[in-house]
């Protein structure tokens, strides 16, 4: 079951669009009924690319959490004393980490592109 927030925010599209498609019945009945075609695509792209959207973030979080262990880890007691005689390994096992948490990022802003030009096209 969606959270409170998520459930407000369906309901309010939900009404948003059905006042919108009275609205343009009355305006132009044509063209509304090619909208009401085109919604149900509209709506699964937009639910699939937000669960797309919701993985890579996911993974974001979880790059975030494996950095900061890595340097609380790296940066504690006698765990540091032993740092500085090890000082290049520490680099090495930061800089791994680092680089995982850049990939997340870059899907995530991989799947923001894609949900982005996908609204841009069907919008235009």
């Amino acid at each position: 079951m969606l959270p409170v927030a998520d459930r407000e925010n369906a309901l309010t599209c939900s009404i948003t669009i059905l006042g919108a498609v009275i609205v343009l019945l009355f305006i132009n009945p044509k063209l509304t009924l090619v909208l009401l075609l085109l919604l149900p695509f509209c709506v699964g792209f937009g639910s699939w690319q937000r669960l797309s959207m919701q993985r890579a973030n996911r993974q974001v979080k979880i790059r975030t959490g494996e950095i900061n262990a890595a340097i609380e880890s790296g940066i504690s007691g006698i765990r540091t004393f032993k740092a500085f005689a090890n000082e290049q390994a520490e680099d090495a096992k930061f800089d791994r980490a680092n680089e995982a948490f850049k990939q997340s990022k870059v899907d995530f802003y991989k799947a923001m592109g894609r949900f982005n030009a996908g609204v841009e096209g069907v919008l235009t």
